[in-house]
């Protein structure tokens, strides 16, 4: 009897321990499986970290081989960031610069291209036909002047009229060169200058000749006031008037007036 206990109790033993090794071994195999996972997992972050490595070396550290140490490598890339964050700071400095650089070249055209409006006029007024009125009423109309700025240069008895140099800016041609003027009846005109301003005043004819020079005095109490000089020549009339709109310098706009 007792030997039948003794037997019955092993088989229980065996059993249990037969069963507590195979839930191990389960448990075994489920650990490595996780395992497994994970390290596949690794191994695509690690993947994706060689390729983001190579794509910084390609993009920002050039001459950086895959064996360079760690630390040289972030010592580089330190670099690089410093050197593009003082690059981005330069911009805004030099975006100004360009800026201006454009304005003044802007500036040199617009002046360029009203100098070659005035020398294009004198040259189309000299190949054109005078224009010569025999009274004061045939003033009366539009009339069209091609002038240029000059000035006189030199000393008393030994001066001369030269162009005026160095050129005028844009903005002193536009606001006192004049292109056209039209006479109205009532002694009324109309002044219009380049830049688009006009000036509308009173006139005045003084002296008026077909063969002597004469003056035309255009005035708007307190406003305005100008003194046109006419001088009929072959080639037509010649007309000229006075300005001081350099400080300290007085330079004068001559040329050719024709309908």
């Amino acid at each position: 009897m007792k030997s039948f206990k003794s037997i019955l109790i092993l088989v229980i033993l065996v059993l249990a321990f037969a069963a507590t090794f195979a839930q191990t071994r389960r448990e075994i195999l489920n650990a490595v499986d996780s395992l497994m996972l994970v390290n596949d997992s690794l191994q695509n972050e690690i993947g994706k970290y060689i390729q983001f490595e190579e794509h910084v070396r390609q993009l920002m550290l050039h001459g950086i081989d895959s064996g360079t140490p760690l630390m040289e490598v972030q010592a580089e890339l330190d670099r690089v960031i410093a050197k593009q964050a003082t690059n981005k700071a330069g911009f805004p400095k030099t975006n100004g610069m360009l800026l201006d650089s454009i304005a003044g070249l802007q500036h040199e055209i617009n002046a360029m291209q009203i100098r070659e409006e005035v020398y294009a006029g004198i040259l189309v007024s000299a190949l054109s036909n005078a224009s010569f009125p025999q009274s004061e009423d045939e003033l009366q109309g539009s009339w069209d002047l091609f002038l240029n700025p000059v000035q006189i240069s030199g000393d008393p008895f030994q001066s001369g009229i030269i162009s005026f140099n160095p050129f005028l800016s844009d903005e002193v041609i536009r606001k006192n060169s004049i292109y056209k003027i039209e006479f109205e009846a009532d002694e009324l005109a109309t002044l219009f200058f380049y830049g688009g301003r006009s000036q509308k005043c009173f006139y005045k004819v003084t002296g008026f000749s077909t063969q002597s020079p004469y003056s035309i005095q255009f005035v708007k109490q307190g406003e305005f006031s100008l003194t046109l000089m006419i001088s009929p020549l072959p080639t037509g009339l010649m007309v000229s008037y006075e300005t001081s709109e350099v400080p300290q310098k007085y330079f004068y706009y001559y040329g050719l007036m024709k309908k």
